[in-house]
């Protein structure tokens, strides 16, 4: 992992920090090279560069890790130029080191290219966080027999899509396992690359919000209060999950994307019928997907229970009464919620 700890909320604790990082390390490049700058970078996030590398590789290096940084920083112009300078290709995501992302970029790329070749097309797919959205990535990926890549950065809500990232996987031969929002720059940038389709995976915000801090509370829950725990899955749903939601349910209304509805139930109980939907729309342009429409193959990853009421027993009546007022407009609608 690149950044394991720079989540959200340690991105606004370093926030000037680190902002004066990726600058002294862009200084540290012309006055010193490539060489010391990514040894600033990476020791001030708290890694440790390797001295076996020529300066060409370390530049490049630097470019990918400042694309990295600037993306939790929510910088997403500053994380795309990184990329687009080095041409880097798009791999599984979640901040590895450099010599992983390549290593990984060059194996998947190939399975790409195979599978564009067989007329298999990319499959663009927004997920809420803990919406069983890696089972149905790699579903589609075992029935079709294409690579999952990732092509945004940064972390929820504010991951930024990688116009290179995507440009690189669109023309077909990919599923995306992605969580970036409907920021303006990420529409702006599928938009401008004629993307038609974007499948939204979308479960009880509520329900994904108490399963994302249950994750990541798991390493201190012994000693996290139950008030704590309920007070940070309301914070989660009403500053991250909700909006996000609101953007896309937005985005549906106002942008040249079709904008497809995909919920967490529907892949948990429905696997086949899930695939089969998403390729339906495929259908006449890439003809080669009706293979597939009857031979799905289902696989189930970071599937525990799926449960969609399980944050009741953590957050107290009025904290639910709380979050019920709180949903966006047309979302208790859209996913069929009760109080």
């Amino acid at each position: 992992m690149m950044f394991p700890e720079l989540n959200r909320i340690s991105v606004l604790a370093r926030h000037e920090e680190l902002i004066e990082l990726a600058a002294a390390a862009q200084t540290l490049r012309g006055t010193q090279g490539s060489r010391s700058a990514i040894n600033h970078l990476l020791n001030g996030i708290g890694l440790r560069a390797s001295s076996n590398y020529n300066e060409t590789y370390l530049s490049e290096a630097l470019d990918y890790h400042l694309a990295l940084l600037y993306a939790h920083l929510n910088q997403p112009e500053r994380a795309s130029a990184c990329i687009e300078r080095i041409r880097l290709p798009p791999n599984t995501g979640g901040d590895q080191l450099f010599s992983d992302h390549v290593r990984g970029a060059l194996e998947r790329h190939q399975q790409m290219m195979e599978a564009r070749e067989r007329g298999i097309p990319s499959i663009l797919i927004a997920s809420m966080p803990r919406s069983a959205s890696a089972s149905l990535a790699q579903s589609l990926s075992a029935t079709m027999n294409a690579p999952v890549l990732r092509m945004s950065a940064g972390h929820f809500p504010t991951y930024c899509v990688i116009q290179h990232w995507l440009n690189s996987l669109s023309p077909g031969g990919a599923v995306t396992h992605d969580h970036f929002g409907a920021s303006s720059f990420n529409i702006k940038v599928l938009e401008d690359a004629g993307c038609r389709d974007i499948f939204v995976l979308v479960r009880d915000p509520r329900a994904s919000a108490a399963s994302f801090v249950n994750m990541m509370l798991a390493p201190y829950r012994e000693s996290s209060s139950s008030d704590y725990i309920a007070h940070r899955i309301i914070e989660a749903a009403l500053q991250s999950f909700y909006p996000w939601l609101a953007d896309w349910m937005t985005v549906e209304r106002t942008s040249r994307l079709r904008v497809h509805w995909l919920k967490s139930i529907d892949v948990r109980n429905n696997m086949g019928g899930t695939i089969a939907g998403i390729l339906q729309n495929f259908r006449s342009l890439y003809p080669a997907v009706e293979t597939y429409l009857d031979a799905t193959k289902e696989v189930r990853a970071n599937f525990v229970s799926g449960s969609d009421n399980a944050w009741r027993t953590v957050v107290s009546p009025a904290g639910q009464e709380l979050l019920w007022q709180g949903l966006p407009e047309g979302v208790a609608e859209l996913l069929e919620l009760q109080p």
